[in-house]
C-alpha cells in the first residue's frame, strides 16, 4: 500500500469546524467506496483502516482543519470568479446569484438585508433540487432556465413554439413532445437529466447542483478525504500518470466522488507528489507584469527550478548558478519568496488548473496501448 503521508496537499482549502469534522469521519467510516477496489484489483479498506488514513491527515493539518471557521461576511475569489455565477467583481456576482433566485437586484426582496451566507444558503437550497429523483419535467425545465437566465419567450423562439406553450411546459400543464437534445443543448444541461431527472444523470463536471460558500468548502474537504482513501488502495508502483487516470475515472464513475466533485466545482489531483484542488473551470489568468528586470531565459529557469526544488533557498542557489554560467540577470532571493507566497495564495483561492495535464495522462495511456 502507498504511504499516504507522501501525498500531502499544498494547503487545506479552509478550516472545517470540529463538530462537523467528527460527524464527517463517522459518516465516511460507514460509507462504502463504490467500485473503486474492483477497478484496481484490490479489496476495499475497512472502516477502521479508512479512519486511520483520515486521522493521519488530521494529525498533519490538525490545527488548521479542526479550528473554528470564521463567519463569512464576504465572498471569496473562487465564488466570485470561478463558480457558475462568476463575474468580474463581488457585486455583479451577487447580482447573478439573485437572478438565479429570480430576485430583483434592487428594491425589496427576500434577500434584502440578508448576509452573503444567507444568500448562498438560499442558492444552495435551490441548486440541490437538481439532485431530486422525483422532480417533474416542469421543475427541471424551470431550474435549467434559472441557471441559464433564459425566459420562456427565448425558449419558445428557439424551439419555434408559442410562448404560452413554453410557459405551460414549466407549469407541467402540457407534455413536452419536442426534441430533448435540442432543448438540452439550448439550456446547456445533460439530456438524460432533462428527460428523467435524478442525480445519477448528472456528471461530475456539471454545473447543476454546484454549491457556494461553506457547503462548497465542506464538499472539498470530504472529497479530499475520499481521494486519499482511493490513493491508499492503488498499487505502490503506480506512476503519477496512472494515479491521475485512476482518480479521474473514479471521480466520474463513483456516485459519491461524482457528487462531491460536482458540488465542489472540481476534484483533487496529483502533481509532483502532492494533492492540489483542480477546478473544472480553469482559473483566470494572472496578468503578467510588464517590464521585468530579467529576460525570458531567466524566467524559464525560475519556473523550472521552483517546480523541481523543495525549498525557495534551494531553487535560488540553482537559479543563481545557472544564470551566472549563462551571463543572465537573476532576481534576488526575497523576490523569489514573494513570488512563491503569491503563487500559494492564488492556488488557495482558485486551485490549480490540471485539466490539460489529466488529458495528457489519458492520451499517453492510449499511445502505450497501441
Amino acid at each position: 500500500m502507498l504511504n499516504t503521508k507522501h501525498y500531502e496537499r499544498s494547503k487545506p482549502p479552509g478550516a472545517l469546524p470540529f463538530r462537523r469534522l467528527s460527524l464527517t469521519l463517522a459518516a465516511l467510516v460507514l460509507l462504502d467506496l463504490p467500485e473503486t477496489a474492483a477497478a484496481s484489483g484490490s479489496r476495499l479498506r475497512s472502516g477502521v483502516e479508512r479512519l486511520a488514513i483520515l486521522a493521519s491527515g488530521i494529525e498533519e493539518f490538525g490545527p488548521q482543519i479542526c479550528g473554528s471557521q470564521p463567519i463569512r461576511s464576504r465572498t471569496n475569489n473562487f465564488e466570485v470568479h470561478m463558480s457558475f455565477f462568476a463575474a468580474s467583481n463581488q457585486a455583479k456576482h451577487l447580482g447573478k446569484v439573485r437572478a438565479f433566485l429570480k430576485e430583483p437586484k434592487s428594491g425589496f426582496s427576500m434577500t434584502s438585508g440578508a448576509s452573503i451566507t444567507e444568500i448562498y444558503e438560499l442558492a444552495n437550497s435551490k441548486s440541490s433540487s437538481a439532485e431530486k429523483i422525483d422532480s417533474s419535467f416542469g421543475e427541471r425545465l424551470s431550474l435549467a432556465q434559472a441557471y441559464s437566465s433564459m425566459s420562456c419567450a427565448k425558449v419558445a423562439k428557439n424551439l419555434k413554439v408559442s410562448r404560452e406553450l413554453s410557459r405551460r411546459w414549466r407549469l407541467d400543464k402540457s407534455r413536452f413532445l419536442g426534441d430533448f437534445n435540442k432543448l438540452a443543448t439550448l439550456l446547456n444541461v445533460p439530456v438524460k437529466w432533462l428527460q428523467f431527472g435524478g442525480e445519477e444523470h448528472l456528471p461530475a463536471d456539471s454545473h447543476l447542483g454546484q454549491r457556494l460558500g461553506v457547503q462548497r468548502e465542506d464538499s472539498k474537504e470530504l472529497l479530499y478525504s475520499q481521494t486519499m482513501s482511493l490513493i491508499a488502495i492503488l498499487p505502490d508502483d503506480a506512476t503519477e500518470n496512472e494515479l491521475m487516470r485512476a482518480i479521474e475515472l473514479n471521480v466520474f464513475s463513483s456516485p459519491l466522488l461524482s457528487r462531491l466533485a460536482r458540488r465542489a466545482g472540481g476534484r483533487w489531483q496529483i502533481r509532483s507528489g502532492k494533492l492540489f484542488f483542480s477546478p473544472w473551470t480553469p482559473p483566470p489568468k494572472k496578468q503578467q507584469r510588464i517590464g521585468k528586470a530579467w529576460p525570458i531565459e531567466t524566467e524559464d529557469i525560475i519556473r523550472e527550478e521552483l517546480a523541481l526544488r523543495a525549498s525557495i533557498y534551494g531553487a535560488y542557489v540553482e537559479i543563481k548558478a545557472r544564470c551566472e554560467n549563462l551571463g543572465l540577470v537573476y532576481p534576488a532571493r526575497i523576490t523569489l519568496h514573494k513570488r512563491a507566497s503569491s503563487v500559494k495564495k492564488r492556488e488557495l483561492d482558485y486551485g490549480v488548473d490540471l485539466n490539460s495535464r489529466v488529458l495528457e495522462a489519458f492520451e499517453l495511456s492510449n499511445l502505450t496501448k497501441h
